[in-house]
């Protein structure tokens, strides 16, 4: 998994809870980048077919899966609020 510098940033200026659960997330896009079960909300972001974003309360992060070796790479984090703007 790779975590672009900027979105490492917004991801670790979040509550401590907030990054526990990611932490949970990351361990299970690991095993599956595409399949959403429960802790792990998972949709395709309208307008971005190859971009999703994983929903952690109110907060949200989105990545994009490298095919090449199933890896994820997540670009933003944030609160849901300002997340889309």
């Amino acid at each position: 998994m790779l975590i672009h510098k900027q979105a490492e940033k917004e991801l670790l200026g979040l509550p401590g809870h907030v990054i526990e659960r990611f932490t949970a997330v990351f361990k299970m896009l690991e095993a599956d980048p595409y399949r959403p079960r429960p802790g792990c909300d998972i949709r395709l972001l309208q307008g971005h077919p190859r971009i999703r974003a994983v929903r952690v309360g109110q907060h949200r992060g989105t990545y994009e899966i490298v095919e090449e070796d199933r890896s994820v790479r997540f670009s933003k984090f944030g609160h849901r609020r300002s997340f889309y703007e």
